[in-house]
Protein backbone atom coordinates (compact mmCIF):
# COMPACT_ATOMS: atom_id res chain seq x y z
CA UNK A 1 0.00 0.00 0.00
CA UNK A 2 1.23 3.49 -0.81
CA UNK A 3 2.15 6.05 1.88
CA UNK A 4 1.66 9.76 1.15
CA UNK A 5 3.54 12.17 3.41
CA UNK A 6 2.24 15.66 4.18
CA UNK A 7 3.09 18.30 6.79
CA UNK A 8 0.63 19.31 9.48
CA UNK A 9 -1.11 22.50 8.38
CA UNK A 10 -0.46 21.78 4.69
CA UNK A 11 -3.25 23.22 2.54
CA UNK A 12 -2.51 21.24 -0.64
CA UNK A 13 -5.20 18.90 -1.86
CA UNK A 14 -4.72 15.32 -3.00
CA UNK A 15 -6.05 14.67 -6.51
CA UNK A 16 -7.05 11.20 -7.71
CA UNK A 17 -8.09 9.68 -11.02
CA UNK A 18 -10.55 6.79 -11.23
CA UNK A 19 -10.99 4.15 -13.91
CA UNK A 20 -14.78 4.52 -13.80
CA UNK A 21 -17.15 7.41 -14.50
CA UNK A 22 -17.96 9.61 -11.50
CA UNK A 23 -21.45 10.66 -12.60
CA UNK A 24 -23.97 9.79 -9.87
CA UNK A 25 -21.18 8.59 -7.56
CA UNK A 26 -20.98 9.60 -3.90
CA UNK A 27 -17.39 9.78 -2.64
CA UNK A 28 -16.60 9.48 1.07
CA UNK A 29 -13.17 9.33 2.66
CA UNK A 30 -11.91 8.72 6.18
CA UNK A 31 -8.62 8.47 8.04
CA UNK A 32 -8.07 6.25 11.07
CA UNK A 33 -5.11 6.91 13.39
CA UNK A 34 -3.14 4.28 15.32
CA UNK A 35 -5.48 4.70 18.31
CA UNK A 36 -8.48 3.77 16.18
CA UNK A 37 -10.01 7.24 15.97
CA UNK A 38 -11.63 7.80 12.58
CA UNK A 39 -12.03 11.23 11.01
CA UNK A 40 -13.91 12.17 7.86
CA UNK A 41 -11.90 13.72 5.03
CA UNK A 42 -13.79 16.11 2.74
CA UNK A 43 -13.93 14.90 -0.88
CA UNK A 44 -15.35 16.29 -4.09
CA UNK A 45 -15.37 15.75 -7.83
CA UNK A 46 -13.14 18.18 -9.74
CA UNK A 47 -13.74 17.07 -13.33
CA UNK A 48 -16.43 14.54 -14.28
CA UNK A 49 -15.14 14.01 -17.82
CA UNK A 50 -11.55 13.43 -16.71
CA UNK A 51 -12.73 11.30 -13.72
CA UNK A 52 -10.82 13.43 -11.20
CA UNK A 53 -11.68 14.07 -7.57
CA UNK A 54 -9.85 15.69 -4.66
CA UNK A 55 -9.45 15.23 -0.94
CA UNK A 56 -8.78 18.32 1.15
CA UNK A 57 -8.25 19.11 4.82
CA UNK A 58 -5.41 16.57 4.98
CA UNK A 59 -3.18 19.00 6.87
CA UNK A 60 -5.78 19.22 9.65
CA UNK A 61 -5.12 15.62 10.71
CA UNK A 62 -2.97 15.06 13.81
CA UNK A 63 0.69 14.14 13.44
CA UNK A 64 1.15 10.40 12.86
CA UNK A 65 0.30 7.59 10.49
CA UNK A 66 -3.31 7.30 9.31
CA UNK A 67 -4.92 4.45 7.37
CA UNK A 68 -7.19 6.05 4.78
CA UNK A 69 -10.04 4.69 2.74
CA UNK A 70 -11.94 6.26 -0.13
CA UNK A 71 -15.31 4.68 -0.86
CA UNK A 72 -17.43 5.16 -3.95
CA UNK A 73 -21.16 4.46 -3.96
CA UNK A 74 -23.63 4.53 -6.81
CA UNK A 75 -27.33 4.06 -6.14
CA UNK A 76 -26.60 2.74 -2.67
CA UNK A 77 -24.10 0.11 -3.84
CA UNK A 78 -20.44 0.42 -2.86
CA UNK A 79 -17.98 0.28 -5.73
CA UNK A 80 -14.49 -1.06 -4.84
CA UNK A 81 -12.68 1.34 -2.52
CA UNK A 82 -9.09 2.61 -2.45
CA UNK A 83 -6.87 2.44 0.61
CA UNK A 84 -3.56 4.13 1.39
CA UNK A 85 -1.60 5.56 4.30
CA UNK A 86 -1.15 9.24 5.13
CA UNK A 87 1.90 10.14 7.19
CA UNK A 88 1.38 13.57 8.76
CA UNK A 89 4.62 15.15 9.98
CA UNK A 90 5.16 18.17 12.22
CA UNK A 91 5.52 21.45 10.32
CA UNK A 92 9.12 22.66 10.30
CA UNK A 93 8.33 26.37 10.28
CA UNK A 94 6.10 28.17 12.78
Amino acid sequence: MITITRKRGDTRRLRFHTEFALADVAITASARDSGGTARAIPAGVVDLDARLFELWGIGDLPVGLHACEVEYARLGHTIPSQTFFLQITEAMTP
